[in-house]
Parts: structure tokens; C-alpha cells; sequence
């Protein structure tokens, strides 16, 4: 009868476990963080859009300001916000009591004056006819030419002021000089205006709100790169999810200076055949700078990631040297961008970068990279070392200063 010793048996059996947790202990600790712990990000084809973004104010092309150039009353207002108007359209009226006394005086000076140019042109007839007959003197002829030359001169003097009052009668009617939407209304019934020192501003007339202009403010240092016929794309607080695209017109020469900053306008034209954009809105302006379609395009942060030291080691065992390669091609920008095969080894591109924009930067040159695949842009943190910090931060009473804080509300 074979007869088992289990005492000598379980202590091989729990010898042989230890020795297996041992070794799997090692081989963890050996082993590189798995495909888990990166943070990733696609290759793919879209579009590169360098820029630049500015802020500007929506106002309408063809705009008007019309005014009086006479002083008076408003009378009447025949028009509104918003309304259209027509050309030679009379807008508003000023009271025309003084003006039409104005005018009658004038004209009444002028028919005199007038009158008394008649005879004295008559008398000037029959004087001249004597004096060639020899039948007056030279001094009697020359007395009623005289009479008759100043008579006309306050004739050309009068019909000057007369008409002068009939045009400042004509002022007295508000007409529009365009076809236009009313944007602006500055005046009401009753108000007296004064234009004897600048011309009151009544109504703003916008030829239409379909074509539109952005004046946008553009710093000093990124003006070289704005140019005349250069697209711009642009979005209004209104409509925060559409984007609006419009031209560069003119850059004006003319500097401002905002904030200690010179700065530049640069008109946009744009069109608003929905009329949705409103003028004096407020818009945030992108200038396209460079713009590339349908090339690769990666993260920023997948040709900025650096491998720990022992992701060097794990490539550069299995790729002897790729590391210090340096390339002999003389191309400019290059980077490397690291990721794992199919196998979940590291492996590592080195790539030629092009333009860039906020987020992406495009792929110009590259041996192993493909639309689809996930490149390492990090390594994710890993949860004992948050759970190690967080538990830093809990103050707990036996951590805390001993001997208490001060004493509650309304102590002792």
C-alpha cells in the first residue's frame, strides 16, 4: 500500500505558487505599459486652414446720411425705421412759415428793383439817341448810363436773393438722395435743428443691406499677410453654428492706434441675400492665410510626443540605431510620430511636416503612416498615482495641526 505524505506534498504545492506569483510579478514589472495606457489619435485626410482671427463691425455698402442745410422745426416725418424710400422721396418737412416770408420779401425787392432797372434802361435809351444827335452833353449822358449800369447790378443782386430763399424753401422738404432702407431715424415732430455750425444727421440711408462690409481692426504685425481678393470666413454672435464667407475689398492705409496697438482696417464685402446679418453686428473674422484640401493631416500632438526611456529601449532593441538615424534627404520640418503595429510593438515614423493650423498639421512626406491609423499623442495617467494624489489632498483630523482651531461662534 502506497501510503502519500501530505504534509511534504502541500509544502511543494504552496513552494510551486509562490514561485509562479514571483514570476509573474517580474514579468509585470518587466513589461512596458500596454497599447491601454496611450492616448491616441486617427491619421486622416481633410483640410488645412492657416488663419488669421479678428474682430470687426457689419455695416451696410452705399450707406447715406441725410441731413438739413437749412434751420427750422420738423413739421412732418413721413418715413420709419425700416422703411424703403425711393430717390427724390420727401422724408420729412420743416415748418415753412418763415421761409415762405422770407422768399415773398425777396421777390418782392426783385420786382421792385426789377421795375426800376426798366426805366432807367428806358431813360438810358433816349439819352444815348440825344447824345448822338449832340443834343445833350457828355456829362448828362454819362449820368443816366451810370444810373442805368447800377440799377442793373442790384437787379443781378436781387434775383440772386430771391432765388437763394426759393431754394432754402425747396430745403424745407427732407428728400432722400438714394434708393435705400431707412436704418436710422435721428428726428421727431417738434424738434428744432440748428445748421448754421454742422449739418444735423435726420435719417441713415442704406442703399441696400444685400451687400454688405465688415471693417475689421488688423494688427500691425499680421497686416503684410492680408491681401486684396483673399477669402475670409466669419461668425456673428446671432448665428454662433453658421459660418459666413466674404472678400477682402481694401486694406486703408490710414493707421489707428487701439490700446497702445496700431492697427489697421481692412474692409471685407460680403453678401446677405437671406438678410439675416444686420448692420452693426459684431463679427469674429478668420483670414485664410494658406489653405490646403484633402491632404494627411495629424494632431499637433502626435509630432510633439516624447517616449519615456524605456519606450527608447523597447524600440531601439528591436530597430538598432533608427533613433540616431539622421536623414540625408535635406527636407525641412521633420518630426517623429510614434504609434504600435499590429502586435502591439512600438514603432516610430519619421515624418515631414507642412502647413498647420489650431489642431492639425499636415503630412507632407512619410514611410509607414496611413489614413486610419493611431498615433500616440500621450500616456494616460494611471489610476494609483490619482488615487495616491487625491488622498494627499483629504485633510483628515489625525493629519491635521494639533491643539484645535479657534473657538466656535459665541466661544466661552
Amino acid at each position: 500500500m502506497i501510503k502519500i505524505n501530505f504534509a511534504k506534498n502541500k509544502k511543494l504545492v504552496i513552494g510551486g505558487i509562490l514561485l509562479l506569483g514571483v514570476f509573474i510579478i517580474a514579468i509585470i514589472a518587466l513589461k512596458r505599459p500596454d497599447k491601454e495606457e496611450f492616448k491616441f489619435s486617427k491619421v486622416s485626410v481633410g483640410d488645412i486652414k492657416n488663419k488669421i482671427t479678428c474682430t470687426g463691425i457689419l455695416d451696410a455698402k452705399g450707406t447715406v446720411e441725410v441731413g438739413s442745410q437749412i434751420s427750422g422745426t420738423i413739421d412732418e416725418i413721413f418715413v420709419d425705421y425700416n422703411d424703403y424710400v425711393k430717390k427724390n422721396q420727401t422724408l420729412a418737412v420743416l415748418d415753412t412759415l418763415l421761409l415762405k416770408s422770407s422768399y415773398q420779401e425777396a421777390l418782392s425787392n426783385y420786382k421792385k428793383i426789377k421795375a426800376k432797372h426798366e426805366y432807367s434802361y428806358k431813360e438810358y435809351g433816349r439819352a444815348k439817341v440825344l447824345y448822338e444827335k449832340k443834343m445833350i452833353s457828355n456829362k448828362e449822358y454819362s449820368k443816366y448810363f451810370s444810373d442805368y449800369l447800377v440799377d442793373k447790378n442790384d437787379l443781378d443782386v436781387a434775383k440772386a436773393l430771391s432765388d437763394k430763399a426759393k431754394i432754402n424753401l425747396s430745403y424745407s422738404k427732407i428728400k432722400s438722395p438714394i434708393n435705400g432702407l431707412v436704418i436710422d431715424k435721428n428726428v421727431d415732430v417738434g424738434q428744432t435743428v440748428a445748421a448754421n455750425f454742422q449739418t444735423p444727421t435726420f435719417f441713415v440711408i442704406a442703399e441696400n443691406i444685400v451687400n454688405m462690409e465688415i471693417l475689421v481692426s488688423v494688427d500691425e504685425s499680421d497686416i503684410s499677410s492680408i491681401k486684396v481678393g483673399q477669402k475670409v470666413e466669419f461668425a456673428v454672435n446671432a448665428y454662433p453654428d453658421s459660418i459666413f464667407y466674404g472678400t477682402v475689398n481694401k486694406v486703408r492705409l490710414n493707421p489707428k492706434m487701439i490700446q497702445n496697438v496700431v492697427n489697421y482696417i481692412v474692409v471685407v464685402e460680403t453678401t446677405n441675400n437671406n438678410k439675416i446679418l444686420l448692420p452693426g453686428m459684431t463679427a469674429t473674422v478668420d483670414f485664410i492665410i494658406n489653405e490646403k484640401k484633402d491632404v494627411m493631416i495629424v494632431q499637433k500632438s502626435a509630432t510633439k510626443f516624447f517616449p519615456t526611456e524605456m519606450m527608447k529601449k523597447e524600440f531601439d532593441e528591436r530597430h538598432p540605431g533608427e533613433l540616431s538615424k539622421k536623414d540625408a534627404s535635406g527636407q525641412k520640418n521633420i518630426a517623429e510620430v510614434w504609434f504600435l503595429d499590429k502586435k502591439g510593438n512600438l514603432m516610430m515614423d519619421k515624418v515631414n511636416t507642412g502647413a498647420s493650423d489650431d489642431t492639425n498639421i499636415e503630412i507632407v512626406k512619410n514611410r509607414l503612416l496611413k489614413p486610419g491609423m493611431r498615433l500616440i499623442v500621450g500616456i494616460k495617467e494611471k489610476k494609483e498615482e490619482k488615487s495616491e494624489v487625491s488622498n494627499k489632498n483629504i485633510l483628515t483630523p489625525s493629519s491635521g495641526p494639533g491643539g484645535g482651531g479657534a473657538p466656535p461662534p459665541g466661544g466661552m
